[in-house]
């Protein structure tokens, strides 16, 4: 996808979706924080060996159990509307 056409996407989207940039900033606040715990659990090649399978299986297992801010809570990091 070029440049301005994903630019063109998102000046039309985001007018629709009133809280997209809140949604974008938990998300990378999220990915982050599960970056940092999984580094501290498996080594900065985590993704490579099975050292943090138990965390990622008990994290997905229940996340539809839990809200936004349990599983920022669980990964170490503060809500971001807090």
């Amino acid at each position: 996808m070029s440049p301005h056409l994903a630019l063109t996407r998102m000046v039309f989207f985001l007018p629709l979706r009133p809280f997209y940039a809140l949604y974008l900033y938990q998300a990378d606040v999220f990915g982050d924080a599960l970056w940092r715990k999984l580094s501290a659990v498996g080594g900065v090649d985590w993704y490579a060996n099975d050292r943090c399978r138990p965390l990622l299986a008990a994290l997905f297992r229940s996340a539809c159990e839990r809200g936004l801010d349990d599983l920022l809570h669980y990964v170490g990091a503060q809500s971001p509307t807090a």
